[in-house]
């Protein structure tokens, strides 16, 4: 009996390397006041981001028409909204932040790490 209680709490254990979402306290002290490279989950779209301290954002990538745009980001709850210029036509979105492996984040379509 002892064994098949053990092996349903193991069950419930989180495995190293699951992905987690970060919370909202953790996606600030992540991003703010740094830059860091994205790109899409394809592959077919790369670039930069810096986000601002004080909630101002760039981003940089070979968009079709353009390859940079401003903006501003922001903390909702334990997500991370944007709201760019040209992006999604000036629409924010807000997504949670998953870390994905060792300095790997995901959020929405998109794959980005924070440099150092």
């Amino acid at each position: 009996m002892r064994v098949w209680v053990m092996a349903g709490l193991m069950a419930l254990m989180p495995v190293a390397g699951m992905a987690k979402d970060l919370t909202g306290a953790e996606i600030k002290a992540l991003l703010s006041g740094k830059t860091g490279t994205w790109q899409t989950a394809d592959g077919k779209i790369k670039g930069t981001n810096a986000w601002g301290k004080n909630g101002v954002a760039k981003v940089t990538g070979n968009f079709g028409k353009f390859t940079e745009d401003t903006g501003t980001w922001r903390i909702d709850g334990n997500q991370y909204c944007a709201k760019w210029t040209k992006i999604r036509d000036g629409k924010e979105l807000c997504n949670p932040v998953e870390v994905v492996g060792k300095n790997r984040y995901r959020v929405g379509n998109s794959l980005f790490s924070v440099n150092p």
